[in-house]
């Protein structure tokens, strides 16, 4: 078997409820222990699917709204490309696939992405003037980022 059956494989007998026992004993021979640990271990069983399953929706609506958030910013990407901005777009997308699919070893850099994409907010409102009329509704969203972060955090280390 090749590398990449075997992830399908793994990911098919993780998602069927197969113990992950029984799947690191059947694939421990064809392929690297490690990288077998680790895959087995960003996967969730099925019966913790089904237990996570409400707290995994918000978490993912979460990242919905966050990935809503920087499509926004395509708008400025009409005006004027930067490539900060395109590669933002695109890596949060990423994270929020890999988030939806339950991928376990997307969680904490997520979080660190999302921390980043703070900081960034903070430092656009920053640059405004005072009497700018996009400050308050970047205030906002801001604010809404950091709340959004904050409940993300609680829902991953739960």
């Amino acid at each position: 078997m090749k590398e990449k059956e075997i992830k399908i494989e793994l990911e098919k007998g993780v998602r069927n409820g197969v113990s992950k026992t029984d799947l690191y004993n059947h694939f421990k021979d064809q392929y690297d222990d490690d990288s077998l640990r680790l895959l087995l271990a960003s996967k969730p069983s099925l019966a913790n699917r089904k237990k996570y399953k409400i707290l995994h929706l918000i978490l993912s609506g979460i990242w919905g709204i966050f990935l809503a958030f920087e499509l926004l910013s395509v708008l400025e990407l009409i005006d004027e490309f930067d490539i900060r901005l395109f590669a933002s777009i695109i890596i949060t997308f990423y994270f929020t696939i890999n988030i939806w699919n339950f991928d376990g070893k997307f969680f904490l850099p997520g979080i660190i992405w999302f921390i980043i994409s703070i900081f960034n907010s903070f430092k656009e409102i920053s640059v405004l003037p005072e009497y700018d009329p996009d400050l308050y509704i970047l205030q906002n969203i801001t604010f809404g980022y950091s709340f959004m972060l904050i409940m993300d955090t609680h829902l991953c280390l739960l």
